[in-house]
């Protein structure tokens, strides 16, 4: 599973504008999960500085359980799409032993190693 973890501030304008974008995500990839912690609402400050957050807002990207990637700054959408996209498209085959193309061209991974 991979996951889209958003860090904001109630306050913040670029936070705020990034909102609907990350819900049009959410929708648009079945095989996403987006959270979105306010972190200065509850308890979200502790999970804040669990994530080492120093500006806001701020993206984690996570794959089976690990960090893959970071960034901060709101962006456009197709921007964080492409950030996301090559971490969706990296799947493992269970019925082959080698890495496949797939008719887009994107390099499907097996057996726990992948190739671009």
């Amino acid at each position: 599973m991979t996951a889209l973890l958003m860090f904001s501030m109630s306050t913040c304008g670029p936070c705020k504008s990034m909102k609907p974008i990350l819900e049009e995500l959410e929708q648009e990839y079945s095989n996403l999960a987006v959270n979105h912690f306010v972190i200065d609402e509850g308890d979200n400050m502790k999970i804040a500085r669990e994530w080492r957050i120093t500006a806001v807002p701020t993206f984690v990207l996570i794959k089976h359980g690990e960090e893959v990637d970071r960034w901060q700054g709101a962006s456009p959408k197709s921007e964080v799409e492409k950030r996301i996209e090559g971490y969706l498209q990296r799947e493992v085959l269970p019925e082959s032993s080698g890495g496949s193309e797939n008719s887009s061209g994107t390099v499907l991974c097996s057996s726990g190693e992948c190739s671009d």
